[in-house]
């Protein structure tokens, strides 16, 4: 079975790098067992190219397409051969608006990350799934000692580089507020990314797609955007994020959206895999233990985080790191494997 792949980013870097990543991502690494499995099911995935439409079984569109990749595929349907579609939605709302989905029949089966069942999503039945951020079990239970390990620095790290949105449905203006102020604890906090020293486009206004081709367009929305986030400074990058995040206690971890889709992204797992304990500001669920991390909400100032800091003792750290190695190996994190989501794909395909 042959099966397209029409992906809203660049399908060389995004699904299938040909080329050696500085950084391997959880979404590589889901990805990477999805083509496995299809493999082992006689299902060849390919970048998918118009000029060879009639060779394809069923065609995945990974996030909400373009218009005109969307018109493309419509029009190869009606006029070449009429195939099988696969919406498979895993960014934040904030990041590829849904309102397509409104229009109903453009797409035969949609997946959708949320960690609610959701049966029905505006004029679609959906499937969900959990996004994927851990490896198989047996492959934790080799990261034991580097998990429980307790010769860190008592501090607080991010990684993450500068973007904002302005959504209030979105964490970047907390995020960049309290970033700001941890910064005054040099002492307890550290800051690890890209771009804090110049100010971003926010991703989420509406004319973003036009506002960046105009090089004048873009300055007069930056000049506004300086004037409540300024730059915060130039900081290191992190060129293993796994191996930055395991010499410190804490990770500041904070998902990108607070919203009724209650979905979770890699921010309070990565951590967990480095044994860092996640300080975390983001969606309520019950399928994480709240004995493995340490929520925050829109409430919480730097100094009440700092004092968490000052004052957990190793005994509770330690019995912190204890609860995130029992869950990362537990049924419970079944989950949230990339094996996980690459069954979840291949039945979608079959």
């Amino acid at each position: 079975m042959r099966v397209g792949i029409i992906s809203y980013y660049d399908y060389d870097e995004y699904i299938k790098p040909k080329k050696k990543l500085k950084i391997y991502e959880n979404w590589h690494k889901a990805w990477e067992e999805v083509f496995n499995l299809s493999d082992e099911n006689n299902i060849e995935l390919k970048n998918y190219q118009s000029n060879e439409h009639y060779i394809y079984d069923k065609l995945i569109f990974l996030e909400i397409p373009r218009i005109n990749d969307l018109i493309k595929i419509l029009f190869l349907n009606l006029l070449k051969k009429r195939i099988y579609t696969i919406l498979i939605i895993n960014e934040t709302f904030l990041g590829r608006p849904r309102y397509m989905l409104r229009i109903p029949f453009l797409f035969n089966k949609v997946l959708i990350n949320s960690e609610e069942q959701i049966k029905k999503f505006m004029n679609y039945k959906v499937e969900t799934f959990s996004y994927p951020s851990l490896p198989k079990r047996n492959l934790v239970l080799k990261e034991k000692s580097l998990i429980l390990n307790s010769k860190r620095k008592n501090k607080l790290i991010f990684i993450g580089s500068f973007k904002m949105a302005l959504s209030k449905h979105g964490s970047y203006i907390y995020r960049y507020k309290l970033v700001k102020e941890l910064l005054k604890y040099s002492k307890f906090f550290e800051l690890y990314g890209y771009g804090w020293n110049k100010t971003p486009l926010p991703f989420d206004i509406v004319g973003i797609a036009i506002i960046v081709r105009f090089k004048w367009l873009r300055n007069i929305v930056k000049m506004f955007m300086k004037l409540s986030f300024k730059p915060l400074g130039r900081f290191p990058i992190a060129n293993s994020k796994s191996k930055t995040l395991r010499k410190y206690d804490f990770s500041l971890a904070i998902e990108p959206t607070i919203s009724k889709f209650n979905s979770v992204c890699e921010k309070i797992f990565d951590p967990m895999l480095s044994g860092t304990i996640p300080i975390y500001f983001g969606q309520k669920f019950s399928n994480i233990p709240e004995n493995t991390y340490i929520r925050i909400n829109k409430y919480s100032s730097a100094k009440d985080i700092i004092n968490i800091i000052e004052n957990l003792s190793e005994e509770k750290k330690k019995e912190y790191r204890e609860n995130i190695y029992n869950f990362l190996i537990s049924k419970e994190a079944d989950r949230y494997r990339y094996s996980n989501f690459a069954n979840k794909i291949v039945d979608a395909i079959l």
